[in-house]
């Protein structure tokens, strides 16, 4: 009986010690976040409820409220002149389930700078990646942060070929 109450003491005071480590989920992103903000990008989560555009987006794409969005943005330098694009492109499904990217405004052309990106998702019907929006000094994708360290850096240098477009 004694052994036993030991025992749970140890558990106690061990428990909560373990619990507050991160999981190596959360170390992932963390990493994914550190080499983003290293690159000069910056993270920005999103709340579908808050976000008035991604939740009337997620409104008629049920299937986006199932994960967590991030966005990561790469804003120019002083003196920079950002991308010549504006405006974004959004996925969705079709009626088949089917990823589609739709731009916004609809009679937006797609440029042939995005077209390898946009035709590289839609192939691969990538559900990890839910926006690539243009501002007038900045560039950003919305995606899941799911995948490895190369993905990240294909990314963070999408962000900075396309900042330059």
């Amino acid at each position: 009986m004694v052994y036993l109450i030991i025992i749970l003491a140890m558990a106690m005071v061990v428990g909560p010690i373990l619990l507050m480590r991160p999981s190596p989920k959360e170390r992932r992103i963390a990493q994914f976040r550190s080499l983003a903000m290293e690159a000069g990008v910056k993270v920005e989560p999103i709340s579908l409820a808050s976000n008035e555009y991604y939740q009337r987006v997620s409104e008629r794409n049920l299937h986006i409220a199932d994960y967590q969005w991030v966005r990561y943005r790469r804003i120019s330098k002083e003196g920079e002149a950002g991308s010549a694009i504006r405006g974004q492109w959004t996925q969705r499904k079709d009626r088949q389930g089917q990823l589609l990217w739709e731009p916004d405004p609809v009679t937006l052309k797609e440029p042939e700078t995005i077209k390898p990106y946009i035709d590289q998702w839609r192939k691969t019907q990538d559900v990890r990646f839910l926006a690539l929006e243009f501002g007038p000094r900045t560039v950003s994708v919305v995606w899941t942060e799911e995948g490895g360290v190369e993905d990240v850096q294909k990314l963070i240098s999408m962000l900075e070929a396309l900042g330059e477009s």
